[in-house]
């Protein structure tokens, strides 16, 4: 999905970077404004800030709208995306799933997701994921069990099929390092550290 309205009735194509065959030679901003006026195609806005760290404190500026994110191009060649808090509190938002939460979690990326959005919406999740570490820390003989209880909180977005694979997925991922750990003590430590993690998720 895309969340920012990129003008696509004004013009189709932006340029946002070139490279010269065959010795892939990579355009800087100067060589790309004069590739735009030979192609007839606008030229991606360019930053013009003084540091990096004014990039990144403008990043999570909340009042920042209609904006995707930049991307740093260095002078190895090396570019990396960054994204606008906004926006990503919007992706965040359109997403919202048990799913989706299961995959973040997976990810190991969850909090972090969870700091861009606005209050309603981070109450929302947390209830979310509530409903699904109840599920997955009830106590169980077996971990198909467990996901068995997951396939409860269905996601209407996605197949049957594929939602029951990202449960199965996530429980085997949540517990299956510390079972094969044979620690008998493992396993719980790991989940009392979640459920401490989830309180103070609740509580911030």
């Amino acid at each position: 999905h895309v969340f920012v309205d990129y003008q696509s009735g004004e013009y189709g194509l932006i340029l946002i970077g070139a490279y010269q065959l065959p010795n892939m030679y990579d355009y800087n901003p100067p060589g790309l404004s004069i590739l735009t006026q030979d192609l007839g195609l606008p030229l991606a806005e360019v930053w013009k800030g003084t540091s990096l760290d004014e990039l990144i404190d403008h990043i999570h500026d909340r009042s920042v709208e209609n904006k995707e994110g930049w991307v740093i191009r260095f002078e190895n060649g090396l570019r990396v995306k960054i994204k606008y808090e906004t926006y990503l509190a919007l992706m965040f938002t359109n997403n919202l799933s048990y799913r989706y939460l299961m995959r973040r979690m997976i990810a190991g990326d969850l909090e972090s997701r969870l700091e861009v959005l606005d209050d309603e919406v981070y109450n929302r999740a947390l209830i979310m994921l509530g409903d699904i570490l109840c599920r997955l820390y009830m106590p169980a003989p077996k971990l198909s069990h467990i996901w068995t209880r997951l396939y409860e909180l269905q996601d209407p977005h996605v197949t049957e099929a594929t939602f029951r694979g990202r449960c199965r997925e996530f429980v085997r991922h949540m517990h299956g390092t510390m079972v094969e750990a044979k620690d008998p003590y493992a396993l719980r430590r790991q989940q009392a550290a979640d459920l401490e993690r989830a309180v103070a998720l609740a509580s911030a």
